[in-house]
Order: C-alpha cells, then structure tokens, then sequence
C-alpha cells in the first residue's frame, strides 16, 4: 500500500498504525528538524518541507492513502516558541 504523509514529523504515525503493511513515498512538514528525522526513518521516501498550502500537489506520487496525522503545534516546540520553565 502506496501512503502519503501531510503532517509527517518523525514518521511515527504510519510506525505505530501500520508497520510492516504501508510504504510511505512522500512526506511533508513544515518544520525542518521533522524532516530530518523522517528521512533518517525513511531514507527511501520523497520528502519536503513546506507549507502544504503550498504544495504542487501534480508532482505528488501516486498512492493509495492520504495520512494526516494530528497537528502538533499546539503541545509541541513546533509552533515556533520555547515553552516557559514553569
């Protein structure tokens, strides 16, 4: 099964619902430290960081699933600003 990932992070997603059965072949985030991981979790997919407003979407590979997995902006360091200590 040919899987896309919209808010792909580090790739655990797909990891935890679906190991062994999807190949995920292209994956996006917006945040570049995501990225990175998601490539090093699977070197064999096609990755970009961008804003998916803003994806040409034409050159998307062919797949079977769309995953969009929750955003995590509003519990992570993602949404762009430190957490304060306290």
């Amino acid at each position: 099964m040919r899987c896309i990932d919209l808010f792909a992070g580090a790739g655990g997603f797909i990891e935890e619902r679906a190991p062994g059965r999807a190949r995920v072949v292209w994956a996006a985030n917006h945040w570049p430290l995501a990225v990175q991981y998601h490539q090093t979790n699977h070197p064999d997919t096609w990755h970009e960081c961008q804003d998916l407003q803003q994806a040409d979407w034409r050159a998307v590979p062919a797949h079977d699933v769309v995953l969009a997995s929750p955003a995590c902006q509003g519990h992570s360091r993602a949404r762009g600003r430190e957490r304060s200590a306290s």
